[in-house]
């Protein structure tokens, strides 16, 4: 902190962050299926940090504004559905579902440098040419499917329970004009993932 801030002599910043949230959920039964639930939401979510720093011993004695964003958007939807059925001695409650994502991500550093002596300003802070942003603007999407069975056996005191589910990830980077300006040849990398994950409960009540 020492040769980092020895010729500060004022700073302050100021963090704001905004949250908003919005769903709408339905629940019904439908074909002999007893439960359903569909679900839509978006949530926006924000985050701006300021700081202002008065180094007035520098030389030159300048002041420093920088300005940190960072944003999320995410749109979701939610299916399901389970039915009970009995089988072979067992009462078997059956469920399946999907699940989607979509969340879009962006970052932005920005600053201004200003002389105290002459009052000309600069966006190089400490060497460094603002805006900037530590990684690209980028898009993710992700999608899961799910089928389960709760099979409840000896009059209900032990519970089995197999389940399979598929997921799938995506991510597409993409890159603007400062992102491109700051790294013309650094190559970006999408990304693409998916497979199956299996699981078995075993539940005594």
């Amino acid at each position: 902190h020492g040769r980092r801030f020895g010729t500060t002599t004022a700073l302050s910043g100021s963090d704001h962050e905004n949250n908003q949230q919005y769903a709408l959920a339905y629940d019904f039964a439908w074909a002999g299926w007893e439960q359903g639930n569909v679900q839509l939401f978006h949530n926006d979510s924000s985050t701006k940090q300021l700081t202002h720093e008065t180094r007035a011993i520098a030389v030159p004695p300048v002041a420093l504004e920088r300005e940190f964003n960072y944003d999320q958007e995410h749109d979701g939807f939610d299916f399901s559905l389970f039915r009970t059925r009995q089988w072979g001695g067992a009462e078997h409650r059956i469920g399946l579902g999907l699940q989607w994502l979509q969340t879009d991500t962006t970052e932005l550093r920005d600053g201004l440098q200003t002389n105290l002596l002459t009052g000309s300003s600069s966006n190089v802070i400490l060497g460094e040419a603002l805006p900037v942003r530590d990684f690209p603007n980028s898009r993710s999407r992700e999608l899961g499917l799910f089928l389960q069975d709760e099979i409840s056996l000896e009059g209900g005191n032990w519970e089995l329970i197999p389940a399979i589910r598929w997921d799938d990830y995506q991510l597409d980077p993409r890159p603007d004009e400062i992102w491109l300006e700051d790294f013309p040849d650094m190559e970006v990398a999408s990304v693409s993932e998916n497979d199956f994950t299996p699981r078995l409960g075993v539940v005594y009540h």
